[in-house]
């Protein structure tokens, strides 16, 4: 009987969990029928977990503060768009992007918006993930969530894009650096 090294047992059930379906949007996939599967679900930054891109998985990365360590405003302010009070974080790929003078973000790149009430509690997050090369709406993953429910997730959205598009680099508009 051939032996399997504990090593290669463990390459391949890794692999195995993270291999796919087109079809299943819980995978990656988005609600306007786009597949995304496994586009920023490999992304790593210097070993932090990648930003989840469905919204089952988003809802609990950001109840746990996934986001917790990346570069952030220094206070809450007005957003120059229809989110209300926010506080925004970018991670590490995204303040790269803009160190480097990038005009296109790479994959892996992503921003949190907090969004929060008067005494600043977070009341909701507005996020963005670069899902795939290129600069159009479809590169991007959004997700919107204000308490429990999930307003806007996917790729390419009209709703998030419709403001993003206009103004920013690549989409993004938060002042950089960060204030």
């Amino acid at each position: 009987m051939a032996r399997t090294s504990p090593t290669l047992l463990l390459i391949w059930l890794c692999a195995s969990c993270t291999s796919g379906d087109a079809d299943d949007t819980s995978s990656g996939g988005t609600s306007d029928g786009a597949d995304t599967s496994g586009a920023a679900d490999d992304a790593t930054t210097e070993g932090v977990a990648a930003v989840p891109t469905d919204a089952a998985a988003m809802t609990a990365w950001l109840a746990d503060d996934g986001y917790a360590g990346w570069s952030a405003e220094t206070a809450a302010h007005a957003s120059t768009g229809p989110h209300g009070r926010v506080l925004t974080f970018f991670n590490d790929d995204l303040v790269a992007s803009f160190d480097g003078g990038n005009t296109t973000h790479p994959v892996g790149s992503a921003s949190v918006k907090e969004l929060l009430a008067d005494d600043d509690n977070v009341t909701g997050w507005a996020v963005m993930v670069k899902t795939a090369a290129g600069d159009d709406a479809a590169s991007w993953y959004w997700y919107l969530a204000m308490g429990d429910s999930v307003s806007a997730e996917g790729n390419g959205l009209g709703t998030c894009d419709g403001c993003h598009a206009a103004t920013g680099i690549d989409r993004v508009l938060t002042p950089y650096p960060l204030q």
